[in-house]
């Protein structure tokens, strides 16, 4: 025993480890991970070739041929003058001329007329020789953006015996207006073969000298006027008192 009545006794050897547990239950299990972000997108595939070409389909039935248009076999020009008017010629400045086109197997007319004044209307008359005059065959319609420009309405068609009297130049055109209401300038519709002669008439003239008769000779005056058909040599004439 030591100091203080105390007695030490010193350590004994350490002892062998026990043997090892059980192994515990297992444990449950952890919650899901969050999901990870997308891949990137991959490149596209090459481009498929393309299939093979199918065969043509079978050829649609020719539709019907349109009707024949209008054959302008005739293309006329027509200078028109106030001293062509009738029964008495006008003393004007004023002139005119037509362009028309005429189909001689249909009749079917088409064309304009310029004047150099401000016609009231403007129409073809016949039939009628040069030195004569006749009623109305179809009036021209005013060009809305030219007032001294008239047109043959669309699908004008002559008659027979009107499409006759022009090849006979017994057609013609006549620009009206408000000074002279029968007509200030005049021309005579002639196809190619056909010509207008016209001449003063006076007894100067006359062979033999007139000696007697109601009229002055000083006076007494006319205007003479002949179609002539050049190649078939038919005359009509005209002749007119002026006095």
């Amino acid at each position: 025993m030591g100091e203080g009545g105390w007695l030490v006794g010193s350590l004994g050897p350490k002892g062998d480890p026990g043997p090892k547990g059980e192994p515990g239950p297992k444990g449950e299990p952890g919650p899901a991970g969050s999901a990870g972000d997308a891949g990137p997108k991959g490149d596209p595939g090459p481009k498929g070739d393309s299939g093979p070409k199918g065969d043509p389909g079978p050829m649609g039935a020719m539709g019907d041929g349109g009707a024949q248009g209008a054959q302008f076999d005739l293309l006329l020009k027509v200078p028109m003058s106030g001293e062509f008017e009738a029964p008495t010629p006008v003393n004007t400045a004023a002139v005119g001329t037509g362009s028309l086109a005429i189909d001689t197997s249909s009749g079917a007319v088409t064309g304009s007329v310029r004047v150099s004044f401000d016609a009231t209307i403007v129409h073809v008359h016949g039939p009628a020789f040069a030195g004569d005059a006749a009623g109305v065959v179809f009036g021209l319609v005013k060009d809305p953006n030219d007032p001294r420009l008239w047109r043959v309405p669309a699908n004008t068609v002559l008659a027979a015996d009107k499409l006759n009297a022009l090849r006979t130049g017994a057609l013609y055109l006549n620009a009206h207006s408000m000074d002279h209401m029968l007509g200030e300038v005049r021309g005579q519709i002639l196809p190619p073969d056909v010509r207008v002669l016209r001449t003063a008439m006076d007894s100067d003239h006359e062979v033999p000298s007139p000696t007697a008769g109601t009229d002055n000779p000083a006076t007494a005056k006319g205007i003479g006027y002949v179609t002539l058909n050049v190649a078939t040599g038919v005359i009509q004439s005209m002749a007119r008192p002026t006095r």
